[in-house]
């Protein structure tokens, strides 16, 4: 089975990405996240993809931002050829998305203004001085337009799901559809620990310590 998350950035999709990851790992798929971030892999000396390495493989999984510039480098500068393959090529895609623009915005421009890759999945307390309203505001406005790319593509009859329903109202009935939709069983130990529980929650309030995992 070929799957994949589209998603567009800090919408829980790391989370969602190893919950998955860690039932399809036992039935013997590739899983990759993030393989055309050429940017980010390279800086960490991991190796990106392009469309030949998905050529034969019946089970495979990643995860992947809707973002214009997060594609195979054969197809970077070919839009339509690139949805083309990518909704050609895989059976199973998950579209995920977040509602609060404010806060998605504040996330990405904080950790595209902290320039560190290992910031994105740190648990941490945001300091937002550290960002302009201008910044904050284009970064709303990338989202806003990878958003209306998410709803589009899920008017083909791909699932759209919310951060929000997932994460915050941990509503369990939206991951049981997933799970559904990709015909596995889902492992409840394996639920709790990536939604149910929050230690893997990035952004924590002025109150709440790294060191310690919110229930």
């Amino acid at each position: 089975m070929r799957v994949a998350i589209l998603t567009s950035a800090r919408s829980g999709s790391t989370s969602l990405y190893h919950l998955i990851e860690a039932h399809l790992n036992k039935k013997n798929h590739i899983c990759i996240s993030e393989p055309f971030n050429n940017y980010w892999r390279e800086k960490i000396d991991k190796p990106t993809y392009d469309v030949d390495f998905f050529q034969n493989k019946e089970n495979i999984f990643i995860k992947t931002f809707v973002s214009k510039t997060q594609k195979p480098k054969s197809l970077l500068d070919n839009e339509v050829g690139y949805w083309d393959w990518f909704f050609d090529y895989f059976e199973k895609i998950i579209l995920l998305d977040r509602l609060d623009k404010d806060l998605q915005s504040e996330s990405l421009a904080y950790h595209m203004k902290k320039d560190d890759i290992h910031s994105w999945q740190k648990k941490q307390k945001y300091d937002l001085s550290i960002t302009t309203s201008e910044e904050i505001n284009n970064s709303k406005n990338i989202l806003l337009n990878e958003s209306n790319m998410l709803h589009k593509f899920s008017k083909n009859g791909y699932p759209l799901y919310y951060f929000e329903d997932i994460f915050i109202k941990k509503d369990k009935s939206k991951i049981d559809n997933i799970f559904e939709y990709l015909n596995i069983d889902l492992n409840e130990l394996i639920y709790n620990e990536y939604v149910i529980s929050d230690v893997f929650r990035i952004r924590l309030n002025e109150n709440e310590s790294k060191f310690k995992s919110i229930i």
